[in-house]
């Protein structure tokens, strides 16, 4: 069985900028400011990460942050459904079909879905609903609520994947898919492949030289995908890219 991680902003969903808004809106409610959160980059990074670089330079303290913490994972999730509803979302191209062609390999047990994701494990879920994605479809994740280092994610995903099944998922029986640099190194810190594709801010010669396995444009190659995602994760005739 692989165990597939996915990321979701700009691997699966296409917020258009409402998750950037949805987190400036629970940020000014939950610390009466929204900081920095405009202007920091978002694109790898986690929400506890963001929230602090958000509001560090607005002069909150470490404590103050954390005190705030419950009350704007809370709210999160009130803002983002919101703000979806005022902009939409859309999936990134490819990424409906691949999902649909999986199903029977998951039915077979010879994948099963999960999500590494920088978002709250509240927050993903409806992103993906956002994007016409069942949420329900991926069993288990590594959250931005679960840690502020991207690179603690994938492990917790294996662990709970671990406990779900009852196997032991190792080395490139895990698979990573992610559109950033950050997914690739995260990926590589438990020894997993990694797929990396060029729907976010990182061209395909950059996912290259970061290191991953394959690269695509998109995920609308579906059967070189489920090549990739369903064998035994050796690079085609030698090569990094595809």
């Amino acid at each position: 069985m692989s165990l597939l991680l996915f990321d979701v902003d700009s691997t699966l969903v296409n917020s258009r900028g409402a998750g950037r808004l949805a987190l400036a809106r629970a940020l000014q409610a939950a610390y009466g400011m929204s900081g920095e959160i405009e202007v920091i980059p978002l694109a790898g990074s986690t929400d506890w990460r963001a929230v602090r670089e958000a509001l560090t330079p607005a002069g909150l303290s470490e404590a103050d942050i954390m005190a705030g913490w419950p009350e704007f994972c809370r709210l999160a999730p009130i803002y983002l459904q919101q703000t979806i509803v005022e902009r939409g979302l859309d999936p990134c191209p490819g990424a409906l079909e691949l999902l649909a062609a999986l199903q029977p390999a998951v039915a077979r047990n010879r994948a099963l879905l999960g999500l590494v994701t920088g978002n709250l494990e509240t927050t993903a879920p409806v992103k993906l609903r956002g994007a016409g994605i069942n949420p329900a479809q991926f069993r288990l994740g590594g959250y931005g609520s679960d840690s502020g280092d991207r690179n603690v994610l994938p492990r917790l995903a294996v662990e709970r994947a671990a406990a779900l099944t009852g196997q032991s998922f190792t080395g490139r029986a895990v698979v990573v898919i992610g559109d950033t640099p950050a997914d690739i190194a995260c990926g590589q810190a438990i020894g997993a492949a990694t797929v990396a594709v060029a729907t976010g801010p990182y061209p395909m010669d950059a996912l290259a030289a970061a290191g991953a396995d394959w690269v695509f444009e998109d995920l609308r190659d579906t059967e070189a995908l489920l090549s990739v995602l369903l064998h035994d994760g050796q690079k085609p005739n030698g090569s990094p890219c595809r």
